[in-house]
Formats: structure tokens, C-alpha cells, sequence
């Protein structure tokens, strides 16, 4: 998977002030990819990102809530892959929100696709 992304397009990590995400974060950015961390803060800390900071690849973090449509498209946007590495299904509490979120990702690749042709 390496080889598809390009290094100087970031990945949005989702979750990325959480635990897990910080974790995803850390390890991208020491393999020369570059992040582009978003968190609602519901469960994770902006505390938690700040060792990233003035990091090549780095881009200071984004409070927002993936399932915002709007929000998701215009990330989407701005990388080349997401990492969703949520794990707290009590923020899910059912499959069709994560369903949602899935296809406001997808809508804003299309989008994006289509605007290039």
C-alpha cells in the first residue's frame, strides 16, 4: 500500500487525538508521510498531538466530527487516504451512522474526481 500513496499527499487519520489515532499518527509521520490529524475531541486530547508539532508532514490538528458531510468532503479534499481507526462503538451507536460516514468520505472523492476532469 506504500507504493499508492504519494508521501507528500497526506493521510487523514480520524480520530487522531484518541489513543489509537495518536498512535496511527505518530507511526505515519515516522515512515515520512504526512498527517493531517482531525479529532471532535469527545474522547481524545489536543494534548496528545502536541509532541507532532513542527514535524515535517504535520498539520495542526482539525477539531471537527467526520460525520459532518461538509466537513469530510473538504478533508478528503486535501489527501491522498484515510485511517480510520476508531475504535469506541459507543460514539457509533449504530451502522448506519459509520455507513454515513463511509459515504460522505466516498462523495468527497467523487466530487473532487469529477472537478478534475
Amino acid at each position: 500500500m506504500a507504493d499508492l500513496i504519494q508521501r507528500d499527499e497526506p493521510i487523514l487519520v480520524t480520530g487522531a487525538a484518541g489513543f489509537i489515532g495518536r498512535w496511527v499518527v505518530g507511526e505515519l509521520l515516522d515512515r515520512g508521510q504526512a498527517v493531517l490529524p482531525v479529532d471532535n475531541l469527545m474522547t481524545g486530547a489536543a494534548a496528545n498531538l502536541e509532541e507532532f508539532e513542527g514535524r515535517e508532514g504535520y498539520t495542526p490538528l482539525v477539531v471537527g466530527d467526520i460525520r459532518d458531510a461538509g466537513a469530510c468532503q473538504a478533508w478528503v479534499s486535501q489527501v491522498d487516504a484515510v485511517a480510520h481507526p476508531e475504535n469506541d462503538l459507543s460514539l457509533v451507536p449504530e451502522l448506519r451512522v459509520l455507513a454515513r460516514v463511509i459515504d460522505n468520505v466516498l462523495r468527497g472523492r467523487r466530487r473532487e474526481a469529477a472537478e478534475d476532469r
